[in-house]
């Protein structure tokens, strides 16, 4: 039996757990981007108070999922790196959260309450900010999960850099009533808050 804990990456030690997990999955597996010297995964919107990440944690302490939303502000998104999405906006603005860095350990990937719990929490915090967009890039396995919330595929203009990345695009107000349901729970169970949930296996 397992018990599995999602919650925002607050501390130090939270985030390198999480920059940790990206460089194993993204850039050892996935190969995204070069790998680094100390084995961890991070860029510049990880310093930003418009960021926030979630990760997943066994009981035993080790990571084993985790989800980056970023808020856009004057510097831009994440996703303007590998694709040109002007064309899907007539203003670019607050409205609009980039989910990136998504990142799922290989052993727990069928675990379907793992993707839909990080997707769900990562789906609040854009509601408590009254985002109308949500923008993602993620690895062509992940494509079926964003499309159980909602999320749509992007036919756009590919930057100068080269990846394996897929563009994806969320009207918030299109979003998957399960999602919908989780912030009517969460709004009526708001003195829990503070952005933590657990998976239990069947039985605990």
């Amino acid at each position: 039996k397992m018990v599995i804990q999602i919650k925002l990456a607050k501390s130090p030690s939270d985030a390198d757990l999480v920059f940790k997990l990206r460089h194993k999955i993204l850039i050892e597996e996935e190969k995204i981007d070069t790998e680094r010297n100390d084995s961890r995964y991070y860029d510049f919107f990880d310093t930003f108070d418009k960021s926030a990440n979630f990760i997943a944690i066994k009981d035993d302490n080790v990571p084993i999922g985790s989800i980056r939303l970023t808020q856009y502000s004057e510097v831009g998104l994440p996703a303007e790196r590998y694709f040109d999405f002007q064309l899907y906006f007539e203003q670019v603005n607050e409205k609009i959260v980039d989910c990136s860095m998504l990142c799922i350990d290989k052993e727990y990937r069928s675990e379907p309450k793992l993707i839909l719990g990080l997707l769900l929490m990562g789906y609040y915090w854009c509601y408590l900010r009254n985002v109308e967009y949500i923008l993602a890039t993620v690895t062509p396995d992940q494509v079926a999960y964003l499309k159980m919330m909602g999320f749509q595929e992007l036919a756009v203009s590919s930057m100068a850099v080269e990846t394996n990345l897929k563009p994806m695009l969320l009207k918030v107000k299109k979003v998957n009533d399960v999602f919908v349901n989780y912030v009517k729970q969460q709004k009526f169970f708001s003195y829990l808050g503070h952005f933590e949930r657990a998976i239990y296996s069947k039985g605990e």
